[in-house]
């Protein structure tokens, strides 16, 4: 089930607890978060570091991807 709804630190302990690891394939579906901050950064980072390979993340918001970016952590977590 992908995430839906806000991703931020009030909410990933949750949803990683839930959610322990990503799909065999490494495939993030978030076209379902309506908000993220820098902690949905750090759950991604995490489920990277679970799944020991780049994940593939598909329909992330603007606020998201703006976010990976100016990280630097957009090129070292998808592929």
């Amino acid at each position: 089930m992908p995430p839906s709804g806000a991703l931020t630190q009030h909410t990933v302990a949750d949803v990683l607890r839930r959610h322990p690891t990503v799909s065999d394939d490494g495939v993030v579906d978030l076209s379902g978060v309506t908000r993220a901050d820098s902690a949905a950064v750090a759950l991604l980072l995490e489920w990277r570091r679970r799944h020991g390979a780049p994940l593939t993340l598909r329909n992330p918001p603007d606020a998201l991807q703006r976010l990976l970016t100016l990280y630097g952590v957009d090129a070292i977590l998808t592929n």
